[in-house]
């Protein structure tokens, strides 16, 4: 905080005082024998917090690239990649684990106010992303298809030709991963899928 003396000078106001040590004459005016208070006054700050636009999401997606296959997992805040899940789905669709590339998409991707990080600014990064995966990407969560739309189309647990793409939307990882049978059904779709 500025004192009212570092405060008219920041101002570029030039300012005058008599300092403590210095005798004070004692025919100047009172006005002028006052020493400027050395206490720092308190500047009125507005404390409006900036939240984040409405319209703005918030998700964390892992996009894995097994060559011939690829993953897209919708993750909770602070839940972990289940890599051997990942490895033994791409295993059995023909991937390449040796090969296997990795990225997380998190959003808002930064903590500003001043770049777009609307819906319709996520559905668009979110389908660039899915436009470099393989032909075949398995999709962990339903809540995908509110950021990229021709998921939409997919009925859950059947893979479905969108475009040049086909997709097979599991539609919780979470349920998945409690439920031993949901993964054996998993493994009998992935086997009449593969190549």
């Amino acid at each position: 905080m500025l004192n009212r003396l570092e405060t008219l000078k920041a101002m570029g106001i030039e300012v005058w005082a008599v300092r403590n040590s210095t005798p004070v004459n004692q025919h100047m005016p009172e006005a002028v024998q006052q020493p400027i208070d050395p206490a720092p006054q308190r500047v009125e700050q507005s404390e409006e917090k900036i939240s984040p636009p409405a319209d703005q999401p918030e998700f964390r997606l892992a996009l894995l690239h097994y060559e011939s296959v690829g993953l897209c997992l919708s993750l909770t805040p602070g839940a972990t990649l289940p890599r051997r899940l990942c490895d033994d789905v791409a295993r059995m669709m023909g991937g390449n684990i040796e090969l296997a590339r990795f990225q997380m998409l998190e959003w808002p991707m930064l903590n500003t106010s001043g770049i777009d990080q609307s819906l319709a600014s996520a559905r668009q990064v979110v389908t660039q992303k899915f436009a470099v995966l393989p032909e075949k990407v398995v999709v962990f969560g339903g809540d995908v298809s509110i950021y990229f739309s021709p998921l939409k189309q997919v009925e859950s647990g059947q893979p479905s030709r969108v475009g040049n793409q086909s997709f097979l939307v599991v539609p919780s990882l979470v349920d998945l991963m409690k439920s031993p049978s949901e993964k054996r059904n998993l493994m009998v779709v992935l086997s009449n899928w593969a190549p």
